[in-house]
């Protein structure tokens, strides 16, 4: 048994779809024409040196500390590293995922492992990140530098 739309092209579906809805029958524009997405915190990304960023901020510190690095004041410099604050576990046939911070900038300064993360005013006040700072502490021994 036909139902009439086996002909439909992915066009057709669209207009019918905007008619149900109330739009006009413009075609939704492709993935290129969409205005770009504002972040929710309004970082800028950026690519430094084929490194990607998650702001303008990071970039800069990271930049900085390189240069560190390389004057030999610190050593062992590594972005993003993950810590492992509670291990996954099942409960009842469950998964539970392991609770992970991941630092934006880790090294070692003067014999110390030092944990830095670029932070706005606004994160700071983030409730998981403050609880997972916590938990650093707790965990690990490890205060986070905030910059």
């Amino acid at each position: 048994m036909s139902n009439g739309f086996e002909a439909w092209t992915p066009e057709d579906v669209i207009k019918h779809n905007n008619r149900i809805k109330g739009l006009s029958n413009k075609v939704i524009p492709s993935q290129e024409e969409k205005p770009k997405k504002v972040s929710k915190y309004r970082n800028e990304k950026v690519e430094i040196n084929g490194v990607k960023y998650d702001s303008k901020k990071e970039a800069k510190k990271a930049e900085e500390l390189e240069y560190l690095e390389k004057a030999g004041k610190i050593k062992n410099l590594e972005r993003q590293k993950k810590f492992v604050l509670q291990e996954g576990f099942r409960i009842n046939g469950h998964k539970i995922r392991e609770i992970a911070y991941i630092a934006d900038f880790v090294y070692e300064e003067d014999g110390k492992l030092v944990v830095v993360d670029v932070k706005s005013p606004i994160t700071r006040k983030n409730p998981v990140y403050k609880l997972k700072k916590k938990m650093m502490m707790y965990v690990h021994g490890i205060e986070i530098k905030e910059v």
